[in-house]
């Protein structure tokens, strides 16, 4: 493997023609430019004749994508959204080559005529029918390949469900309950050989997109949590072989995942040689579900201490579960989730970025991760991603002056961030205290304060170096400084 280091500059002048017959991972951080490049690789693949396939995330960033550029292209949306034909028809794969001259079949045409496609990851399959000189794979697939589904209620009876021994287990080797029983171990709940379909023919899209899903599938296992069963395996790739060109974008894949992901090795990897210099405040605590619903209650006052305005030049990313909440407390500042973060340009002209609580995956998602042979850190490293992709929406590598809040400690332990200041919520107790005294502090020194102050000298430092960042107080960094309220300072 082939690993070159660029910056933005020098990933915009890479020669095209040296990414060309090979699998190249583009792993470059978002805002480097990795979008910018594809239209580069386009242009190339125009000119000299080459059928290129575009796969991203959704149709609206192959929208967003499209949106200034005009290309001789065909967007595939899919069988479902244009095909005639009525009830589960339109949703089977393949043309009836019914009468009707529909956009599903004027769509299939433009595929054949036209230089350039753009699909979403679940249409790759069309690879097999265009066979592309050029696949652009923009974002992670992770989703696609290691599928979970949740069985329809409905549908329990035609499945069966065969259990297996500890012995049988792929994970047994690695299980922590071996010893103390399931009950305790991570194998809470019985994992499952693969779920035999009896007798099932589908009656409604949910029905039909279960199976379609499942007969994709490989190594299935099944697992219950909380009543509801889960389905996953994986989707092999393996068609995508013959293809000479492949480029993948995407900051976060690991390197050993992408690799079993496309079953190829990778020729030419980019990385970043660009570092942040944005002021970074992180919260250096596991941030649980518990922990996330308390802090919420006093976002307002962390809003108001920091000064981050409560309208459209600040982002907040949260797990689903918190986004309405927040979203009562700020409507008019712009709020996304987990998980929708990945490759969406629209939040250039956001300043002040906040994440509030941490990604994780359910339990039974992931012990279907460990059944497919990821590892501890492989899975870990699939939720930090998470956290990565929405850290950089605002584009911190390209705007030094973007300032991010984190409200998890998940990217600090990664190491994938160095904070400027780590924070602790014993700081802002401090900070209230200080705050609270502050006309009794009034020109103290240094060690005076911290006489006064309840916690480590360390802790009170922090909060003092706080109240100076933010403007509350005057700097106490010379010898012999006093404790000064800035004139005009309000909380």
């Amino acid at each position: 493997m082939e690993i070159v280091r660029v910056n933005s500059e020098e990933l915009e002048n890479y020669p095209i023609e040296d990414l060309i017959d090979k699998f190249v991972y583009n792993h470059c951080k978002p805002g480097t430019g990795k979008t910018r490049k594809i239209h580069q690789i386009l242009d190339y693949c125009v000119e000299n004749e080459l059928k290129v396939m575009v796969c991203m995330p959704n149709h609206d960033l192959i929208d967003e994508f499209n949106r200034y550029n005009e290309y001789n292209s065909a967007h595939f949306w899919g069988k479902e959204y244009y095909c005639s034909m009525e009830d589960l028809e339109k949703y089977i794969p393949g043309c009836r080559e019914c009468r009707i001259k529909c956009m599903y079949k004027i769509q299939k045409e433009w595929g054949k005529e036209r230089p350039i496609i753009f699909i979403v990851p679940q249409h790759l399959f069309f690879v097999n029918e265009y066979n592309p000189d050029v696949l652009i794979v923009d974002e992670s697939i992770e989703d696609l390949v290691y599928d979970c589904i949740e069985v329809p209620e409905l549908l329990l009876e035609s499945l069966e469900f065969k259990e297996i021994e500890c012995s049988e287990c792929p994970t047994s080797s690695t299980c922590r309950g071996r010893d103390r029983g399931w009950k305790f171990g991570f194998c809470y709940s019985k994992l499952i050989k693969k779920p035999e379909i009896n007798n099932f023919t589908p009656s409604t899209t949910d029905d039909y997109f279960f199976k379609f899903s499942v007969d994709q599938l490989e190594n299935i296992y099944a697992i219950q949590d909380e009543g509801k069963w889960k389905i996953g395996g994986v989707k092999n790739l393996s068609f995508l072989n013959d293809i000479p060109t492949i480029i993948f974008n995407c900051a976060t894949t690991d390197i050993d995942i992408t690799e079993r992901m496309f079953n190829r090795e990778i020729d030419l990897l980019l990385e970043d040689s660009t570092e942040l210099e944005n002021k970074i405040y992180a919260l250096n605590e596991v941030m649980t579900i518990s922990k996330t619903e308390n802090f919420i209650d006093q976002l307002q006052e962390f809003f108001q201490f920091f000064q981050i305005p409560a309208d459209e030049r600040t982002l907040i990313f949260t797990k689903l579960r918190f986004e309405e909440e927040i979203r009562n407390i700020f409507p008019d500042v712009q709020i996304g989730h987990y998980g929708m973060s990945r490759g969406t340009n629209q939040y250039e002209g956001v300043r002040y970025v906040v994440l509030i609580g941490r990604y994780r995956l359910r339990d039974d998602h992931r012990n279907l991760l460990k059944m497919q042979g990821l590892t501890e850190n492989e899975i870990d490293r699939i939720e930090i991603s998470e956290e990565e992709q929405a850290f950089h929406r605002a584009r911190p590598l390209l705007y030094n002056n973007v300032k991010v809040y984190l409200l998890t400690n998940t990217l600090i332990k990664a190491e994938v961030v160095k904070p400027t200041v780590e924070l602790k919520r014993n700081h802002f107790r401090i900070i209230t205290e200080i705050m609270d005294k502050k006309d009794q502090l009034n020109g103290m020194n240094r060690k005076q304060i911290f006489s006064e102050i309840k916690g480590h000298n360390y802790d009170v430092t922090t909060g003092l170096y706080l109240l100076e960042d933010m403007g509350y107080i005057d700097n106490m960094d010379k010898k012999g400084s006093k404790f000064t309220w800035t004139s005009g300072a309000q909380f």
